[in-house]
């Protein structure tokens, strides 16, 4: 298993993003996992 940081930047004043993101064989990365300084909270809409 891998570790690796995911470095997404914030704005300092507002330091909150919205993002979707739809998983696929080409974006997922299985096998590594990440971590970051800020906070995630994920919605699963479907499996």
């Amino acid at each position: 298993m891998k570790l690796e940081r995911d470095n997404i930047l914030l704005d300092k004043n507002f330091p909150f993003q919205i993002a979707e993101v739809r998983l696929t064989p080409e974006n997922s990365r299985p096998g590594i996992w990440h971590w970051h300084s800020y906070f995630e909270i994920t919605c699963v809409l479907e499996e």
